[in-house]
């Protein structure tokens, strides 16, 4: 956060500060392609990238899905989709769901295993196209962790679902009545990935023009996730599972083309 001209204002600066933001709202209930409604209204008036926090409750791979069919056809059309993990704890277990984290103890329903891995990453994050976001708590420094809160893998058929990490703990974000507001969740973590994959965009149409289609925004995610900081505590580094790549990294990903 820093002060404006007027000492007595404040401002907050995001990770893309001149990117032109397009609005969409998800108006409809589970079920009615609402979702997918909006991904092809935002690829039609020219977004580059498309940020989604929400989910529809389905846990497959599935192109039948209109979420899911809607994202190839986003990428299909050079258009990056960062979709935050959700907010359910992880994969096989009934740890860590949201505002009711629990203490494994023998013999109770708490705790890493289920004899069906059901998955909490649902639909449209899911989708083997996007870039899938995790929430980390980087507030603290080194010893940064991933939010107990935050939805991780793998999905059901045991792809390795998120792709990255991003801060989404104690991050200061837009709220009601023209106000901000610090918030947690995957929902904070999936905008600063969009916002570090325009920056990527920008640069590759810059230095390669002819880079279009799925393969702009294959770039685009195999820079995000090939920069990655991998971390954990001191040797011990988080499993893929929890952290995809790991931590993005917008100053490796932009040393790529500065250095």
């Amino acid at each position: 956060m820093g002060h404006a001209d007027n000492q007595n204002d404040k401002y907050v600066v995001g990770i893309a500060p001149e990117v032109q933001l397009i609005f969409f709202k998800d108006i409809g209930i589970n079920g009615d392609n609402q979702i997918a409604a909006g991904i092809y209204d935002a690829v039609k008036v020219g977004a580059d990238v498309i940020s989604i926090s929400l989910d529809n409750n389905l846990y497959v791979q599935d192109l039948g899905d209109a979420d899911q069919k809607a994202i190839q056809y986003a990428t299909d059309h050079s258009v990056v989709v960062s979709i935050a993990a959700s907010n359910d704890g992880n994969s096989a277990s009934v740890d860590g769901v949201w505002g009711k984290k629990r203490i494994y103890s023998p013999g109770s329903d708490a705790g890493n295993y289920q004899p069906f891995n059901s998955g909490t990453i649902p639909t449209p994050a899911l989708s083997k196209n996007s870039i899938t976001v995790a929430a980390e708590n980087s507030a603290i420094g080194e010893h940064n962790e991933i939010g107990w809160f935050t939805s991780w893998g793998p999905l059901p058929d045991f792809t390795l679902k998120p792709d990255v990490l991003a801060p989404g703990v104690g991050v200061i974000s837009t709220a009601n009545n023209n106000r901000y507001a610090m918030m947690n969740g995957t929902s904070m973590a999936a905008p600063f990935t969009s916002g570090v994959a325009a920056l990527v965009v920008q640069r590759l149409k810059e230095t390669n023009p002819n880079l279009k289609g799925a393969a702009l925004v294959q770039a685009v995610k195999g820079l995000s996730t090939s920069t990655a900081t991998p971390w954990g505590q001191g040797d011990n580094i988080i499993s893929p599972r929890q952290q995809g790549a790991g931590e993005i990294n917008s100053y490796k990903i932009a040393s790529l083309y500065y250095d």
